[in-house]
This record gives C-alpha cells, sequence and structure tokens, in this order.
C-alpha cells in the first residue's frame, strides 16, 4: 500500500495486477511512501487512518480473472523465485502456510493447465476486489496500465514524468493465447468458474466466444454467493 501526503492519494495493491510498477513509480516520481503491507486492503486502512487520510484520492488496479488465474498458475508450478516455498519454511502469514503447502503438492505433480484448472476450479473464481473496489475512487486495468495510470495522474493533477516501466515479469514471453489455455472442452466450466465474479463487476465481461458458447448456470451463482461470505471471513483473517 502507498500513500502520500503530498497528494493526498492512496494506492491499493491487488497481487498480480501490475502493483510492483505502479507502487515503485509512485514512491520515486510522485511523493509516495510504503505503510501497512503491500497486499492490505482499503478496509484495512480505513480502520487505522485520520479523518484526513480517510478523505484522500484512492485507486488500485485490477486484471482480468482468466489472465490473471493463468499467471497464478505460472507463478506456482515453477515457484516464482522460490517464493511460495520460502514463506511456508518461515511463515509470517496464514496464507504463507495455504499458499506453500498447495505449491509443493504442485511441483510434485506437475500438472499443465488444464489438468491444474480442472482441479482446482469446483468454486468459482472470486478476490477481494469484489468487496474493496467499490468505494474506490479510480480503478486501473492491468490490460490499459499506462492509460488508466495516467488518468489517474490527470485526477490527481500531476504532470507524467516518464512511462511505467514493468515490473516482476516472472515467465518468458507466452505465445499461447487464451484459446490455448482453455480449449472448448473447458468452456462451460471456464463460464461457470468465472462468470458469477465478471457479473458483479463493471470492469470485465466474459471472452465473447465463451459467452457464445454457454452461459452461467445457476448452480454457479449459488456456490459463488456461498463461497464469497466464506471469503470474506478468510480475507479478514488472512490478508
Amino acid at each position: 500500500m502507498i500513500i502520500s501526503d503530498e497528494h493526498k492519494y492512496i494506492f491499493i495493491e491487488l497481487p498480480r495486477t501490475g502493483t510492483s510498477a505502479i507502487a515503485k513509480e509512485l514512491v520515486e516520481n510522485y511523493g509516495g511512501r510504503r505503510i501497512m503491507k503491500k497486499h492490505s486492503r482499503y478496509s484495512d486502512f480505513l480502520k487505522r487512518c485520520s479523518s484526513e487520510e480517510m478523505e484522500y484520492f484512492s485507486f488500485g488496479s485490477t486484471r482480468h480473472p482468466v489472465d490473471r488465474t493463468v499467471s497464478l498458475f505460472k507463478k506456482i508450478v515453477t515457484d516464482y523465485k522460490g517464493n511460495y516455498i520460502k514463506r511456508l519454511n518461515s511463515p509470517k502469514h496464514l496464507k504463507d502456510i495455504f499458499m506453500g503447502l498447495r505449491v509443493k503438492k504442485l511441483l510434485k505433480t506437475k500438472p499443465n493447465f488444464e489438468e491444474y484448472f480442472s482441479k482446482t476450479s469446483f468454486w468459482p473464481y472470486d478476490d477481494w476486489s469484489s468487496v474493496e473496489f467499490s468505494r474506490l475512487d479510480m480503478v486501473i486495468r492491468f490490460e490499459y496500465l499506462q492509460q488508466d495510470f495516467e488518468k489517474v495522474l490527470d485526477a490527481l493533477g500531476l504532470e507524467k514524468v516518464r512511462s511505467l516501466p514493468f515490473e516482476n515479469v516472472n515467465h518468458k514471453k507466452d505465445s499461447r493465447s487464451i484459446e490455448d489455455y482453455f480449449p472448448q472442452s473447458l468452456c462451460p466450466k471456464a463460464v461457470d468458474f468465472f462468470g458469477p465474479f465478471l457479473e458483479s463487476t463493471p470492469y470485465y465481461d466474459l471472452p465473447e466466444e465463451w459467452a457464445k458458447k454457454s452461459k452461467v448456470s445457476t448452480i454457479a451463482r449459488a456456490k459463488y454467493s456461498i463461497a464469497h461470505q466464506v471469503r470474506q471471513i478468510y480475507w479478514k483473517l488472512v490478508y
């Protein structure tokens, strides 16, 4: 989480959404400084901020959940930079243990993406942006990182110093498309997995070809609703 008292803003960092590049740029060129934990939620900030800080311009970044899911898969099956196993061996939070054990198991089985997705998609996709970002003043989309970041600067009345540098590139350039990761056989399952979340967010929609071939089922929406309530408790206790 990055804050600037000079320019009166607060930046909320949702993992795997370009936050490293944005945070570094804010600190180096726009009067930002780091507070709390990197991936602390906006609600965590509101519990400890002053009345003046509560009025700061708030923004975060998001990413299409399909792309974000593929990105997570690439990280955990390679234990990116050894981060997950290191955190498992010296955990600071409950999530370090949960994710470390998951990565350890996947490193042994070495599944391809289709196998991984089939085993991890029983409960529909969700992340804490679904309960946090409706309160923010602006949201930067990963797919339009530079353009949306410039919109934030305009809203703050700041002049752009330079284009955003790229940070945390976790894999070599991947020529595969979404269709390569999600063959037609996975389409109905993918629609039920991502659909309920995408119905609740204004930032993204289902891929057009998926929407033509399949509709979100009533069961998937019910499962999302149930899981969403449980996940809110998890996000509150673990993050």
